[in-house]
């Protein structure tokens, strides 16, 4: 007698998802391990890893700094005392560890008092010079000369004269004479003008932090023993975009002097004297030769060189033995460059960078080796703002080794997009998260099991995590609103609270016979995974739109296998994983689906 119908379900795994993100081919072409699309995951071990949220750092957890973070870097004396500075559009910070206190390094204006009268905006000054002194923008404290971040402030509107000036906002306090004051003389940049900053020795053998936003005049300086920042000696009529120590020389980088601009300058001091610009040893040159109308973007040390990147070019400085000519200039690269002056990671034996077309490796030789063609179609859809493109940053992060490059989106004026490049494993990711600034600090003492308040089983991060361990570099990230921002791997949602949106979808998937239009049975999503929950879904139309989506709980304690059973007729299908609750995270690893083909559908007519 005849058989009843069978159908001979079969199944497509993907042992290792971890491929990355692919848009360079069409998402029925590549390979099953790849994703066409993903948001806030990382690749690592053949497992498919949420993004970790963000803790608020030091004070600024109920404190706002003033202006827009621009620039966060490490500041590190021969005696090995480290200061974190903090830079905004406006102030100059450093961060004391024994207090967790942000300090104002900004340089000031105290003499005389004022007084105020409760909900009026005019502050009446006596013994005071505020026409020169004082300028709109600059912040102002009431009844203290202190420098902490965290006193109240409130912003001059303008200036009348030497006695009188005005608020933006009202006073709230009562009516007041006689008060002391401090006012926070602040810097004139915006989100455009970015500080560079570098450490070297002066004459006396003290290693100063000097700095640049280049549009206030002078390389400012900082010693760890000043109250404020002062002009370095000799620098009262520079800026500029970028500062080197190269040898004993500080050197600048595409400058303006007196006022004028100079694109293609490099001007450099004498050596081992930052505060000699005009001395034997000292100089500057013009690129023009080199670089033909191209304008410098940054510079960064590459093995014994400097190289110097222009918007489409590439300059190597090289150190010579000649006192009065100490360098040597020489075009690399032609017709590609730099898309924004911090869009590049020094790597040590060599830089990656964002260029115009694609993102690029760079080690000093005659080519560039372009490691972005997965995702170099993000040059060319519209996806970023051309008008800000120019904000663009890239930082490195360990534990895994990648590299982001966030830049704002098409409408957008701040960076608010990223793409992860994985270093070892040469894949790409990408997310969404807003910030304006970066940088490293090395945390001073160790989480221990004790001094964590969830249970070991509840606990989401690997319990080895570098983010835990004395002397482990935290990645800091500003925002617009002056909120500082680390990676601690202790929470699952970001700073302020908002939930970090984690997913993965597979490629889509065709009939294994390879015709495209052959309609498939898809039967069951199968994966591993580990964490709180996940939301699946599919799409049948490359993910325009998706099914409703079915929740599945997770084990926090131990991986295990999940299915998902369903009954799809299409020619093609793709998958989705995703969390976005609140505290929620997953990690997942050896996916893969059942189907019968349409040719299996059919009765076996053996007798």
């Amino acid at each position: 007698m005849p058989k009843l119908p069978t159908l001979r379900r079969q199944y497509s795994i993907i042992t290792s998802p971890v491929g990355g993100l692919r848009w360079d081919v069409p998402s029925t072409l590549i390979d099953k391990r790849e994703t066409p699309n993903c948001s806030e995951v990382l690749y690592t071990s053949k497992i498919i890893q949420k993004c970790p949220g963000t803790t608020y750092f030091s004070i600024t957890s109920t404190t706002s700094l003033s202006g827009t973070v621009n620039h966060i870097d490490t500041y590190t004396n021969s005696a090995g005392t480290e200061k974190l500075m903090v830079h905004t559009t406006k102030n100059l910070y450093y961060y004391d560890s024994a207090t967790d206190t942000i300090i104002c390094l900004t340089p000031q204006y105290k003499t005389g008092t004022c007084n105020l009268t409760s909900a009026s905006t005019a502050v009446v000054g006596v013994g005071t010079t505020w026409a020169t002194n004082v300028k709109a923008g600059d912040d102002i404290v009431i009844g203290s000369t202190g420098t902490s971040a965290s006193l109240t402030y409130y912003i001059v509107d303008a200036v009348q004269n030497n006695t009188g000036l005005s608020l933006t906002s009202p006073y709230l306090l009562t009516t007041s004479t006689g008060n002391v004051y401090v006012v926070r003389k602040c810097y004139t940049g915006d989100e455009d003008n970015h500080w560079s900053s570098e450490v070297i020795k002066n004459t006396s053998g003290t290693d100063i932090y000097c700095t640049s936003n280049h549009i206030d005049n002078g390389i400012w300086y900082w010693d760890m023993s000043l109250l404020t920042a002062a002009t370095l000696n000799g620098t009262s009529v520079y800026h500029c975009w970028k500062l080197v120590k190269y040898g004993e020389r500080l050197c600048m980088y595409r400058t303006t002097e007196n006022g004028t601009a100079y694109p293609q300058t490099v001007r450099w001091c004498v050596a081992g004297n930052p505060e000699n610009w005009t001395g034997t040893g000292s100089g500057s040159t013009n690129l023009n030769t080199v670089m033909g109308v191209d304008a410098i973007q940054s510079a960064a040390k590459l093995g014994n060189y400097v190289a110097i990147y222009g918007e489409k070019s590439v300059i190597l400085q090289d150190y010579l033995t000649d006192v009065n000519n100490p360098f040597a200039f020489f075009n690399r690269i032609s017709k590609f460059g730099l898309v924004a002056p911090r869009a590049l990671v020094n790597m040590g034996s060599h830089h990656l960078f964002m260029g115009w077309e694609n993102m690029y490796a760079y080690d000093g030789g005659r080519t560039l080796t372009p490691v972005g063609d997965a995702i170099s179609i993000i040059f060319e859809d519209g996806s970023i703002n051309p008008s800000a493109i120019n904000r663009s940053f890239a930082m490195l992060k360990t534990d895994p080794q990648v590299v982001l490059f966030y830049y704002p989106s098409t409408n957008a004026t701040t960076c608010d997009n990223y793409l992860l490049y994985d270093t070892v494993t040469k894949r790409w990711s990408k997310g969404k998260r807003s910030y304006s600034g970066f940088g490293y600090y090395t945390t001073k003492s160790q989480q221990t099991w004790d001094s964590l308040t969830q249970t070991w089983d509840s606990a989401t991060f690997p319990w080895d995590t570098s983010t835990l361990l004395n002397l482990s570099p935290l990645n800091l990230v500003g925002t617009t609103s002056g909120k500082i921002e680390y990676d601690t791997g202790l929470s699952n949602n970001l700073a302020d609270g908002t939930v970090v949106d984690g997913w993965w979808t597979t490629k889509d998937f065709t009939s294994p016979n390879r015709y495209r239009d052959e309609e498939v049975s898809w039967m069951s999503f199968i994966f591993e995974a580990i964490g709180t929950s996940v939301d699946v879904s599919y799409s049948t139309d490359g993910g325009s739109t998706w099914s409703t989506s079915y929740t599945i709980q997770l084990s926090l304690q131990n991986w295990k296998e999940y299915t998902w059973d369903i009954e799809v007729w299409s020619t093609r299908i793709r998958f989705r994983m995703r969390n976005n609750t609140s505290g929620g995270t997953f990690n997942a690893r050896v996916i893969g689906m059942g189907y019968v083909g349409d040719s299996d559908r059919s009765i076996d007519s053996a007798n």
